[in-house]
């Protein structure tokens, strides 16, 4: 369904150039939940963006991306706007800053249904009634006419769901969805994602720092570390059986109940990777090579990858 290939996002700032995603490739298909993991600054959210449209007009984006078997341009901002909302949807990860306070959250809804299924105003009321029902917004008749200050944390991010499935998507994007909620509205979160992919055989896309949340619902996994992939397997694999030395200090980072956290915490000050390994400085078990060349990305049995010059 979305494949991407070589993807890579770089910022310009006078006579110096940042390289915020780094030929990134990966896959999905319909029905298949893909993970995408790393602390903040990897490039998962620059990622997402990428691949609806949204990225700041100074990105200066290249590689190829292909959606249902038609060829994309990430220049081409037309393109976007007849898929967004209608063949992907997006689900953000802070709904209070991503709603719009001056309008009720019931036409927030409302508006793909009428732009991009031509259905009337009062068509688009109802199924968004059906919708805000659906996710468990009630009572529904009532919730569609109140504005997202009204709602609750979890309230306001079922709206966003709601909005992002309303036309049912073939592909759901959903960025750090589980983000300031608690435990039992995370897995309420959780579980209504999960019904969506299932019920429609769509694919999702989940991007989290939380392992958690990824260990709950992904089929597969990437590890995103400084805008590249360094890591990518089955969910049982990178939780179970890590390989790269950055996917075990991130998994190490975990905190456990029946046990201490030990992570080591690794400076290796003084040294820089230009052109390197991105996780060099911070690596315990660098050597010369890793300051100096790219690490080839390796393919393993079962399907695994990783990108590391000790593997």
């Amino acid at each position: 369904m979305l494949a991407v290939k070589d993807l890579e996002i770089t910022f310009s700032e006078k006579n110096s150039i940042f390289k915020a995603v780094r030929k990134v490739s990966f896959s999905v298909q319909a029905g298949e939940i893909l993970g995408i993991v790393g602390e903040s600054g990897s490039g998962k959210s620059m990622t997402a963006l990428a691949l609806t449209g949204l990225l700041p007009p100074e990105a200066k984006v290249c590689g190829s991306m292909s959606f249902a078997g038609k060829t994309m341009h990430f220049e081409d901002n037309s393109q976007w706007q007849g898929l967004r909302g209608s063949k992907i949807g997006i689900v953000f990860q802070d709904p209070a800053a991503c709603l719009n306070p001056l309008k009720t959250v019931g036409k927030q809804v409302a508006e793909p249904l009428i732009l991009h299924k031509g259905l009337t105003p009062k068509e688009a009321e109802v199924e968004t009634i059906r919708l805000f029902s659906a996710l468990g917004i009630e009572p529904a008749v009532q919730r569609i006419h109140h504005y997202p200050h009204q709602l609750s944390g979890g309230q306001q991010q079922r709206v966003m769901l709601a909005a992002a499935i309303a036309c049912k998507p073939m592909l759901l994007i959903a960025d750090e969805p589980t983000t300031a909620l608690d435990v039992t509205v995370q897995a309420q979160i959780l579980r209504l994602l999960h019904e969506y992919v299932h019920n429609h055989s769509a694919a999702l896309l989940l991007i989290s720092h939380d392992l958690g949340v990824i260990a709950q619902l992904a089929d597969e996994v990437l590890v995103m570390c400084g805008g590249t992939i360094v890591e990518k397997g089955s969910v049982y694999q990178i939780m179970q059986k890590p390989l790269h030395p950055y996917t075990k200090l991130l998994l190490a980072s975990l905190p456990r109940l029946d046990a201490p956290l030990k992570l080591p915490l690794v400076a290796n000050e003084g040294l820089t990777a230009e052109g390197g390994c991105v996780f060099a400085a911070r690596c315990p078990h660098y050597r010369a090579i890793c300051l100096e060349k790219e690490p080839p990305t390796k393919l393993l049995a079962e399907g695994r990858q990783t990108a590391c010059h000790i593997l």
